[in-house]
């Protein structure tokens, strides 16, 4: 089973939260269309689920969140959880793990929040 929340409508966020809350009609400035969204995210996730039968998939999938993603490598991050860090990011490792470099080495971050070093 999969979850994921997106706040989309939301303009009223815990101020006791470790980060600051937002959602896409704050962060974009407009009012998201909920059912639009809805039948992208659905089209997304349909030729993802289909890229994983891909027999290459296993390089292919990290590779293209990599060249995707701006904080996958060479971001300066703060990991909240049970690998708390800071550092840069290295890239994903072999089972897609987030990989930090830290003062005292590289760390794998397998569950946890990560923001922005630069953010408070």
């Amino acid at each position: 089973m999969v979850g994921i929340g997106i706040n989309v409508h939301q303009r009223n966020f815990d101020p006791t939260l470790s980060t600051p809350g937002t959602s896409l009609d704050l962060d974009s400035g407009r009012i998201i269309d909920r059912q639009q969204l809805l039948i992208g995210l659905l089209e997304s996730l349909d030729g993802e689920t289909r890229g994983l039968l891909d027999p290459g998939a296993e390089k292919s999938i990290p590779a293209r969140l990599e060249d995707a993603s701006t904080w996958i490598r060479g971001r300066d991050v703060e990991v909240d959880g049970p690998q708390a860090c800071t550092g840069i990011t290295e890239g994903l490792d072999e089972h897609g793990f987030l990989l930090v470099r830290t003062k005292t080495g590289l760390v794998q971050v397998q569950t946890g929040g990560i923001r922005d070093a630069g953010v408070i």
